[in-house]
């Protein structure tokens, strides 16, 4: 990804890191990958190593760089992402890319040929566990961590590069698969829970009280629930995140695990959103942006072999897809 004037041209196949002042984007470089554990490791499969190796093509004039891998926290397509979209249509969150954690940091030399490897363990292993709340690919993005200078430029060669050898590598080390106590494998239908919740839980009384709202809930003995207008950091959660209250307060008056993700309806970090939890860990979900404001989460998630497509969703009367 390329900022500046750059901001909406897509490099596919093309891997580079460069750091760049603030007032000047345009040389600024992020590199994306993405590699494919949800179909090549078995879910539940114990990781206890992930090493990501990348081949150096050509460099600037600084002998050393430091470049850090991060998580990247949504996905995106290969030919179609950019600085300012991860694919057509739908922004990121902050241009330039959404991560989460650090991963790892290498010095990376400009000699063509060197080989560098980052540590991408707490990554894959999440990722395979299905705890990512996303989908169980490992994405990752690389950045340049030093101050801005025009010799920082690095390339890598590319995962279409004519020497296999060179090409980006993701080497992960596991074992055998566990299960998961809180999925059970005789289940032979799914209780639903779909719950307006009035902002997290202000009842008739005017009083919020998250923990009233869960003790019903429980009372229903659900699989899989969805709520409305679940708060994040706002005034009417008194500023506290919502989501993560209830899902510990499930995990009390229950007993169970729960796997869940929550999505504003603005695609913001904070606000009003949509919330599913799940009993059953979530192989995959993806934000929609409506129209009208409003927003749809989808998840996934598999049950005796087969996979569950589930959407949480609060329309307005004007709701439909934004292309």
């Amino acid at each position: 990804m390329r900022g500046g004037s750059y901001a909406n041209t897509n490099d596919a196949w093309t891997l580079a890191t460069r750091s760049s002042a603030s007032t000047d984007l345009t040389n600024l470089r992020r590199a994306l990958l993405k590699f494919d554990t949800e179909n090549t490791i078995p879910k539940g499969s114990l990781v206890t190593s992930a090493l990501l190796t990348v081949t150096v093509k050509s460099g600037g004039a600084d002998t050393t760089r430091t470049v850090g891998a991060f998580q990247t926290t949504n996905s995106w397509t290969e030919d179609q992402v950019t600085w300012s979209h991860r694919r057509s249509g739908e922004s990121w969150l902050m241009p330039g890319g959404d991560f989460g954690s650090q991963l790892d940091t290498a010095v990376v030399s400009n000699v063509a040929g060197t080989k560098v490897t980052f540590d991408v363990t707490p990554l894959v292993k999440a990722a395979v566990a299905g705890q990512l709340g996303t989908s169980r690919y490992s994405r990752i993005g690389l950045i340049d961590l030093d101050a801005a200078t025009a010799d920082s430029y690095r390339v890598y060669v590319s995962p279409d590069d004519s020497t296999t050898s060179s090409r980006p590598v993701l080497k992960v080390v596991y074992g055998s698969t566990t299960t998961s106590s809180s999925a059970p494998s005789t289940a032979t239908s799914l209780r639903v829970l779909h719950w307006n919740t009035h902002h997290g839980g202000v009842g008739t009384d005017g009083v919020w009280d998250p923990t009233r709202l869960v003790k019903w809930i429980a009372k229903f003995n659900p699989d899989i629930v969805s709520l409305n207008e679940m708060e994040r950091k706002t005034s009417w959660s008194k500023n506290t995140d919502e989501p993560v209250t209830i899902a510990a307060l499930m995990k009390t008056y229950t007993g169970r695990t729960w796997y869940w993700k929550f999505e504003t309806l603005s695609g913001a970090s904070t606000g009003i959103g949509n919330m599913v939890l799940s009993r059953f860990p979530l192989d995959a979900s993806e934000p929609r942006l409506l129209s009208g404001g409003r927003s749809a989460l989808n998840v996934a998630f598999t049950i005796n072999g087969r996979t569950v497509n589930f959407t949480s969703t609060h329309l307005h009367p004007d709701s439909r897809p934004i292309a």
